[in-house]
């Protein structure tokens, strides 16, 4: 499970990629923490 801070980080990188995707720009996340590079699951509805 993710810390609220990392939770803060992954919604602020959706909102960018989301915008980015929507202007026709290039999307590219370069900084994240460690742990977004761990395998797991994910539960969307």
């Amino acid at each position: 499970m993710f810390s609220k801070k990392e939770g803060k980080i992954a919604v602020k990188i959706a909102r960018n990629v989301i915008e980015k995707y929507v202007k026709d720009e290039e999307i590219t996340v370069k900084d994240y923490p460690e742990s977004f590079k761990e395998k797991s699951g994910v539960f969307v509805t």
